[in-house]
């Protein structure tokens, strides 16, 4: 599968069990997912951190090439790594719920709120209904955009 995206000019995103889980899981709608997506990351940042746990290298390649053991460099580089793969699933969920599905809905009510307006303005009929109910749809938009806003922060 990765030879076919490749020759496409698409470059795979090689991604762990548990990233996998928690990108379907966000996509998905199930919001409270993402705890435990946070949950696994932020516990091993914090072990990166408190131990200094840094890059791994071959211990004794004369006894045993398939030992590795921990060094203390690099632990820095290896929480924001860590840090990275925490913050990318939310950082997409933003993106794509926020920007793409919401701002295409709002530009799809207004488009059609304008839509009507023209063709009551051609009929002389009274708009003051197609105002509250533009004004209306407008509004729950952007309550369900504020929800899902505080929701991803």
């Amino acid at each position: 599968v990765y030879e076919h995206f490749q020759f496409f000019g698409f470059a795979p995103h090689n991604s762990t069990y548990r990233e996998s889980v928690a990108m379907l899981s966000l996509a998905s709608g199930l919001r409270y997912m993402g705890s435990m997506s946070i949950s696994y990351p932020r516990q091993r940042i914090e072990e990166i951190i408190e131990f200094k746990r840094g890059f791994t290298h071959r211990a004794g390649e004369d006894e045993a090439p398939s030992v590795l053991e921990q060094l203390p460099q690099g632990w820095e580089i290896l929480s924001l790594q860590e840090l990275e793969k925490l913050a990318q699933p939310h950082l997409y969920r933003v993106v794509f719920i926020m920007f793409f599905k919401l701002a295409l809905q709002v530009n799809m009510q207004i488009t059609l709120i304008i839509i009507k307006r023209l063709q009551d303005t051609e009929e002389n009929v009274s708009l003051v209904g197609i105002d509250i109910v533009g004004i209306v749809s407008i509004m729950s938009l952007l309550l369900s955009f504020g929800t899902e806003l505080l929701d991803a922060c």
